[in-house]
């Protein structure tokens, strides 16, 4: 703070998305009137919130421009990624706080990278659903592309396993519950995650719930009507070694929903036993293991697992896809099931069954409708109809 210069501070300060105009007033008046010391005016403005430490090293950098982008304040970062920067912001017209993802700066000009995160806006942009993070606003500002979506408060799967261990049974079957529906959610909308995995799984301190995120790898399931097969190219692996299916593996323009599916018992089954199927294995060889390996049953390593919750991951884990379940909604079903057959717990816990939706497939073996026909027209929940098993058949072939 030593090079904080009392002119750079008020010239900074006079830009009314920093300060709004009854703020700027005061600041003039009150503060700016009584003491003309940089460092003692900057700690004032952070003990009374209106600047955040964050800002001030920004201000100090002569970097404030860069703390606005469009309608958008940013206040503090929250994280990082391979694609992007993610920080606490505010709409300086409304006053709404969200969270504002940015591209990183070295892949603004990455053609690629660009096209991702363009994806994944277009993505989240297509679903609404109580657990997938909404998506509120996007742009791009001298060529910064960003989206504002929800703030949630909380911790990924990932970081929960690392602090505590295996879950609780019960609370792992809501988890992967929630997840199922977010799935379901996403295959009627004509898309396939392709990232499944505990450390995209947020769960909302408040309401205890999961969120989807990262819908970065995002893209349409190759039957659906605006499938592009030109964002992925043959021989880059699309996905986590720990939780990848094998078909993606081979492909990641073909996989469909039941490649999530995979993931998700992949997921299921690191949250019981505390280590994902094959992650003591190097991972040069993970993809050799989810292709042609069978892990060590979750019920050697889970005594306490009733037998519907078995069966259910292991069909979940299925190589070939056409052996796992049709479509998300169906896990949804038998998790609801598994539940009803465990004890009570944590009555804080607030447990999303959805059985209104869930039950709609009861009878999916009956009346099956071509798969090739059902992404015509995207269903409403009420005119679902029934999916037939039409899933394509690779051979594995591995070092593409």
């Amino acid at each position: 703070m030593s090079d904080l210069s009392l002119q750079c501070l008020v010239e900074s300060l006079s830009d009314r998305r920093l300060l709004n105009s009854e703020r700027n007033k005061e600041f003039n008046e009150q503060i700016l009137a009584l003491c003309e010391e940089p460092r003692i005016i900057a700690s004032e403005l952070i003990y009374r919130g209106w600047l955040t430490p964050f800002q001030l090293e920004m201000i100090v950098q002569n970097k404030a421009r860069k703390l606005f982008l469009g309608s958008y304040t940013l206040l503090e970062p929250l994280g990082s990624g391979s694609m992007g920067k993610v920080y606490l912001a505010r709409n300086w017209k409304t006053q709404k706080t969200v969270a504002l993802k940015l591209i990183r700066d070295e892949l603004a000009s990455n053609e690629l990278a660009v096209r991702r995160f363009q994806r994944e806006i277009r993505a989240l942009s297509k679903v609404n659903h109580p657990n997938i993070v909404s998506v509120y606003d996007a742009d791009a500002v001298s060529d910064v592309i960003y989206y504002a979506m929800e703030l949630v408060e909380g911790i990924d799967l990932g970081r929960v396993l690392q602090k505590s261990g295996p879950l609780n049974v019960a609370r792992a079957c809501e988890f992967a519950q929630q997840v199922a529906l977010a799935l379901e959610s996403l295959y009627q909308a004509g898309l396939v995650h392709r990232d499944i995995k505990p450390s995209n799984l947020l769960l909302a301190k408040r309401e205890q719930h999961i969120k989807l995120l990262d819908l970065g790898l995002a893209r349409f399931q190759p039957d659906h009507q605006q499938y592009s097969g030109n964002l992925t190219r043959l021989g880059i692996l699309i996905g986590t070694p720990d939780y990848i299916s094998p078909e993606q593996i081979q492909d990641p323009r073909s996989a469909t929903i039941r490649s999530d599916l995979y993931s998700l018992g992949c997921t299921l089954y690191h949250l019981l036993a505390g280590r994902a199927p094959f992650e003591s294995v190097p991972v040069v060889d993970k993809l050799y293991h989810q292709c042609f390996s069978q892990p060590k049953p979750i019920e050697q390593l889970r005594g306490d697992l009733p037998k519907p919750l078995v069966k259910l991951i292991h069909r979940l884990l299925e190589k070939k896809p056409r052996r796992r379940y049709r479509r998300p909604a169906h896990v949804a079903w038998a998790l609801e099931d598994v539940m009803r057959l465990l004890a009570p717990f944590d009555s804080n816990t607030n447990i999303v069954l959805e059985s209104k939706l869930v039950r709609k497939f009861e009878k999916f073996e009956e009346n099956l409708m071509p798969a090739t026909e059902c992404f015509k027209e995207i269903p409403t929940p009420k005119l679902l109809k029934k999916f037939s098993d039409t899933d394509s058949h690779h051979s594995l072939q591995l070092g593409v």
